[in-house]
């Protein structure tokens, strides 16, 4: 692995870190001070005031470089993060999280930056990842009911904030924004919106109906996310989107949350379903990349608004499972379809 490669993959994996420590406890901690049928339109709102974000960070990189926009960005996102854990209002939370949005300033310098160094390198280095994925959610449980959620979060966005530092040693480089390839985002969108749908209230409902404990919340993160990755990379080796289909058909299981919470384990595959959405789309350039990113935005703020509208948890993951089975039917038509000579 080159040098500039390896200070990437360090970098994503202290993000990952960061990401699957406190994630799995956001909506549980959001709720102590707002009510829970507020929390789809709290996400709606936070999405809506990122999507701009990307925008900014492709100017800001051509004032001040790719390297220093990515640098940049996970800084402030990190420190965002470590302020949630002080947040006592809906505003001061969502100060909070915008803050750690703008990790979105660097997100598309990163795949500029990857996509430099040759084709598979995004996918090697989101592979890497996920790795934290697991054992940190069980861990920020443990540290949730030792400690406290404010500590979760302070410990993510400190190493939010560290995986910066890598970055400072990458050589910067010259993006080319003008060479762009004919791509569809649909499926990519349609994947989405389910995902965005359940996220606020999947690991809520395991608290709220079956009162489990942090650290149980935590346990079954994990599990969840390692079936999610263990799927993820059966796929990168299977190249049909009937695959694609049966990870969405599992992630539809989610609907039987009602019954036990065992079932949030399913939710796990959101991170099977999203790369395997892109492995049929055509991106060679920042462009596209760009192009695509908006789309899936526009699925989470969609899925949001969707669940802001139901106003009810369990509900809303219900609606979830019944839109999942939908699109996991139109995946396997469209792949029969493409398939086709």
């Amino acid at each position: 692995m080159r040098r500039d490669e390896l200070a990437i993959a360090v970098s994503w994996t202290l993000w990952g870190v960061g990401y699957y420590t406190y994630y799995p406890f956001l909506s549980i901690f959001l709720v102590k001070f707002m009510p829970e049928t507020q929390l789809g339109l709290f996400y709606t709102i936070l999405t809506a005031a990122a999507v701009p974000i990307p925008i900014l960070g492709a100017v800001l990189g051509k004032v001040i470089g790719i390297k220093r926009t990515m640098t940049l960005g996970m800084t402030l996102s990190g420190l965002g993060l470590m302020t949630l854990g002080f947040a006592n209002s809906m505003t001061s939370a969502l100060f909070s999280l915008v803050l750690y949005y703008l990790f979105f300033l660097s997100l598309p310098h990163f795949y500029a930056y990857m996509s430099s160094m040759g084709r598979g390198t995004i996918a090697r280095i989101w592979g890497i990842s996920i790795l934290p994925s697991i054992i940190m959610p069980t861990i920020g449980g443990y540290v949730a009911t030792a400690l406290s959620l404010k500590m979760d979060f302070l410990l993510s966005g400190a190493a939010v904030l560290i995986s910066a530092a890598p970055l400072i040693t990458i050589n910067d480089i010259a993006s080319n924004h003008n060479e762009s390839s004919k791509t569809s985002s649909l499926i990519p969108f349609l994947v989405i919106l389910p995902i965005a749908l359940a996220s606020p209230y999947v690991y809520l409902v395991d608290k709220i109906i079956y009162k489990l404990s942090y650290s149980s919340i935590g346990i079954i993160a994990t599990i969840a996310e390692l079936m999610g990755m263990i799927s993820a990379l059966i796929g990168s080796r299977i190249k049909r989107n009937s695959f694609l289909a049966v990870n969405i058909g599992l992630f539809s299981l989610i609907g039987l949350l009602s019954i036990n919470y065992i079932f949030a384990v399913f939710y796990g595959f959101w991170e099977s379903i999203i790369p395997l959405s892109l492995e049929g789309v055509k991106a060679s350039s920042p462009r596209d990349y760009a192009v695509i990113n908006s789309m899936q935005q526009l699925g989470w703020l969609s899925g949001y608004i969707s669940s802001a509208v139901l106003n009810e948890p369990i509900v809303a993951v219900q609606a979830s499972s019944l839109i999942s089975i939908l699109i996991a039917v139109l995946v396997y038509i469209y792949g029969k379809e493409d398939a086709s000579p």
